[in-house]
């Protein structure tokens, strides 16, 4: 894959400047309602002579007489939502400040999203649903569209909305989408080009609003057309498409192949790992114009006066990267992903070449004269328009602008981990996976297996308390999960055996990332003398990476005290000045979890160790009485439970798990667990993150394990020599 032209900074400022631009489109007629002009060209519609509605008294209403442009408002308010909550994500609260503050948001706690869905939420409160097509474009079957956009829009809202009772918006959109995707309906949509019946446009739009009613809690009843009709009407347009792909002419549209791929995928997840998938991409994305765009696909009639709609390629890239550059691309590593992005990413790139050069600047013709106001953005290429800007094109340029920076990291994730050496990873589905569990019963994860080896100090609750806000973020539709901060790394030591490596790769599993192990080899691969120059390519790479567990296994000397290595430093323990910086900047990007395994915690450097770059160390100790209780049981030992407690002690978790209990077996503590008591084990309690009571109670649990040693060293009782009396 050629990655030269990879910039994810590049396109992150490119997104924040599309969000600000469409924060620009702003209508500022309306106090507290904030809603969004057209285009450049256009304002309120107040003020184009409409009247104001008023209530049953007569009165003039204001907040349900709310004139706007309801398709480019609600269009703005669904981009804007995303990536509010995406530069959320990444910590740009400068930006969304000033962001806030163009939109006149007050946000609590800095909550910019949040305020954002809000302020969408008191605007559909005060709107008339029924009557926005009166003051709109997008009237009789073009309302469809309109109504796309609302919900949408109305998805992002705050959980459990209830729109109000005026707006009984469910029947009016089945019944559209039945007239539009119909087959036989006298009243379908004309389609100008060859295609099959139903444009596949009101099929993805019949399934974005089925999406968005159910997310809105509004059920969906059975007149709303039925999966299994609109999979068929799919894979008939893909077919239909795909046969005459070689024919070239107007006989082939990779504008509506392109949709069909769209709606095969939100139906059918399962399509991406299908090699047809990779085939239709290949023949779309051949048609796409050396500019970055696509040549017009098929006109659709929705008016009896002929007027069309021609989707601009904006609109079919938005819809094509959204369905492609999903959460489980971004986690994926496999040869299908990478074989996707590389047939995707320069083309995506292409376009976005495409908006850098088309990017516009505008004046508001809705500004005095006297103080002309400019404003910037896109228009519809179909239209290439100079000194022209269009909200809703605008808004899905911030939509195609937030997922391309996404791809673009995702690339250089799959090169990371292909120089990492990391094999192959493909994601458990999360609908395979029964609800409330963490496994979908394929052995992926066995972290509910594990169980709690120690009842004092705890450490599997401890790493579940650290990575509780990851696991929680499956479930809120973000593409991009980043670590809480402070929740970011630790370390975990012990005696060896305890099984700290399987709790790593439990974890790994648990939260569905691929592992990353770093052992020595990988900073001495090029030879002892540029260890420097390779620790920093580890790095480096260890930089790209996101949605990815790190384990740093038997590094104890990259890691070493440099006060205690006195004459016997190695060459990796000179490594240990250059990891400070290193470490600290993969912890602050919180883009991995990263931990170090190690039988050694009290010789490790304090600098590296110290908090700000590992958020917690824990200390995994061998199975106590009431884990082995558990074992126990489930090896079916109960009628002998108090010897295998007595013969189990101090057994690594693997030895009990498969310990039978014998008569001539005397319960002896091993030695090398009874030497790591005696000389390691205080010494490692000291450097983790325990309180007093806890240290304390661990103490008193390792002498009660060595009473023989309590006894052995009381003063032997001296012997009397011959004659001398005792």
């Amino acid at each position: 894959m050629e990655l030269n032209d990879i910039n994810p900074q590049r396109s992150l400022d490119w997104l924040k400047n599309a969000v600000e631009a469409l924060a620009e489109h702003r209508e500022n007629t309306q106090k507290g309602y904030p809603t969004f002009i057209r285009s450049s060209e256009s304002c309120s519609p107040k003020e184009a002579g409409e009247e104001p509605r008023n209530d049953a008294n007569g009165e003039e209403q204001e907040k349900a007489s709310v004139h706007f442009f309801p398709t480019a408002t609600f269009h703005a308010y669904a981009a804007l939502a995303d990536a509010f909550g995406f530069l959320e994500e990444l910590g740009e609260a400068d930006f969304l400040k000033k962001i806030g503050g163009m939109l006149s948001l007050t946000p609590d706690k800095s909550k910019y999203a949040a305020a954002l869905r809000d302020r969408l939420f008191d605007l559909l409160r005060g709107c008339d649903a029924t009557g926005l097509t009166k003051s709109s474009a997008n009237s009789r079957q073009r309302s469809i569209i309109l109504w796309e956009a609302l919900l949408n829009a109305v998805e992002r809202c705050p959980e459990g909305i209830e729109l109000p009772d005026k707006a009984p918006i469910e029947e009016p959109i089945k019944n559209l989408i039945s007239t539009l995707i119909g087959d036989s309906d006298s009243k379908k949509p004309t389609i100008i080009y060859p295609d099959p019946p139903g444009s596949p446009w009101f099929i993805l739009t019949a399934l974005n609003c089925k999406r968005s009613l159910g997310k809105i809690g509004m059920p969906v009843g059975e007149s709303f057309p039925d999966e299994t009709v609109l999979r068929d009407k799919t894979d008939r347009h893909i077919d239909y498409q795909m046969a005459r792909s070689g024919l070239g002419g107007h006989s082939f549209d990779p504008v509506s192949l392109a949709i069909a791929v769209c709606c095969k995928l939100r139906l059918d997840k399962e399509f991406r790992h299908n090699p047809l998938f990779v085939e239709c991409l290949r023949k779309i994305f051949a048609c796409q114009q050396p500019d970055g765009c696509w040549p017009t696909g098929a006109a659709i009639s929705l008016h009896d006066s002929g007027d069309v709609i021609q989707q601009p390629s904006i609109a079919l890239v938005t819809e094509l990267i959204e369905a492609i550059v999903d959460y489980d691309l971004l986690v994926a590593h496999n040869e299908q992903s990478q074989r996707i992005l590389e047939l995707v990413t320069p083309l995506f790139q292409r376009l976005a070449r495409f908006l850098e050069t088309t990017y516009s600047t505008a004046q508001r013709s809705d500004a005095s004269p006297d103080a002309p106001v400019t404003i910037h953005g896109w228009c519809s290429d179909r239209l290439r328009l100079p000194y022209f800007t269009e909200t809703w094109i605008t808004a899905y340029v911030c939509r195609f602008l937030l997922r391309y920076h996404l791809l673009e990291k995702a690339c250089l994730r799959s090169q990371a981990l292909r120089q990492l050496g990391v094999p192959g990873f493909t994601p458990r589905r999360a609908t395979a996976r029964p609800k409330g569990t963490t496994s979908d019963g394929d052995g992926h994860s066995d972290w509910e297996k594990i169980l709690e080896p120690d009842n004092i100090l705890t450490p599997k609750s401890e790493i579940e308390a650290l990575t509780a806000g990851l696991v929680a973020k499956c479930d809120n539709g973000n593409s991009l999960r980043l670590c809480e901060k402070d929740h970011v790394s630790f370390i975990v030591c012990g005696p060896p055996g305890s099984g700290k490596t399987h709790l790593v790769t439990q974890l790994a599993a648990r939260l569905d990332w691929p592992l990353v192990e770093l052992s020595p080899s990988h900073f001495i691969r090029n030879g002892m003398e540029f260890i420097e120059s390779t620790s920093k390519e580890v790095f480096d790479a260890l930089m790209q990476l996101f949605h990815a567990v790190v384990f740093f296994d038997e590094c104890d000397e990259l890691f070493c005290d440099r006060t205690l290595a006195g004459n016997n430093r190695n060459i990796l323990s000179f490594l240990t000045p250059c990891m400070l910086p290193k470490l600290q900047k993969l912890h602050d990007c919180r883009q991995v979890i990263f931990v170090v395994g190690t039988n050694f915690l009290h010789r490790m450097d304090k600098a590296i160790i110290r908090s700000g770059r590992f958020d917690k160390k824990l200390l995994y100790d061998l199975p106590d009485e009431a884990c082995r209780e558990q074992i126990c049981d489930q090896t079916g030992q109960t009628d002998r439970l108090n010897d295998f407690l007595a013969q189990t002690r101090g057994l690594p978790y693997k030895e009990v798990a498969k310990y039978k209990v014998t008569k001539q077996c005397a319960p002896v503590l091993p030695a090398d667990y009874s030497s790591w008591i005696e000389k390691i084990a205080e010494k490692e309690l000291k450097e983790c993150s325990y309180s007093r009571k806890i240290y304390l109670n661990k103490r008193k649990y390792w002498k009660g394990l060595m009473p023989e040693k309590q006894k052995s060293k009381k003063k032997p009782t001296p012997v009397p020599a011959a004659g001398q009396k005792p």
